[in-house]
């Protein structure tokens, strides 16, 4: 069960970022490898001026797993350089304090599961330990996925990011 979790969340983690690519959905736009920070709104920054790094080390799989503060609220995600948004589940919005109705699911997004729907968030901030980014688009998707997504809404904001053996390094 654990391994067709992880297959449904590529998935539709792959689903939402070609959404969002060929629909334009939120305006970002999908990619690998290193980037810089990009985009209307202001970049991750330290606190002392000078460029930093956190490094994850590849867990189960060669995934990159963290423990992401989403506004007031400590959330597992699978960090994921493919996919183009952030995606939560309904119960880490909740967590969060994001009330989402049910008119609000109105992205059409396709998963192997299926047709599901999405509604569009801004979260007010996302921290992954010293790194802290504001004022974020995200969707939170209709019913469970199986884990929370940290995509390039979140990667674009830094200085940069790249896979260096089995650890994923952020520049901020």
């Amino acid at each position: 069960m654990g391994w067709a979790i992880k297959v449904a969340s590529v998935l539709l983690l792959a689903a939402v970022g070609v959404y969002l690519m060929v629909d334009g959905g939120m305006g970002l736009s999908g990619g690998g490898g290193a980037h810089p920070g990009a985009g209307p709104d202001s970049p991750a920054r330290p606190a002392g001026g000078g460029a930093r790094e956190v490094r994850l080390k590849a867990g189960a799989g060669g995934h990159f797993r963290a423990t992401v503060r989403v506004d007031d609220a400590d959330l597992p995600f699978l960090i994921d350089t493919g996919a183009t948004a952030i995606v939560l589940e309904p119960d880490a919005a909740e967590a969060a304090g994001l009330h989402v109705r049910p008119s609000d699911f109105t992205i059409p997004v396709g998963t192997a599961g299926g047709q599901r729907h999405a509604a569009r968030v801004r979260l007010r901030e996302v921290k992954l330990g010293p790194i802290v980014v504001r004022d974020v688009d995200a969707l939170v998707m209709d019913g469970p996925m199986g884990i929370n997504l940290l995509g390039l809404a979140f990667l674009k904001r830094l200085e940069g990011y790249a896979v260096s053996g089995d650890s994923l390094v952020l520049s901020y």
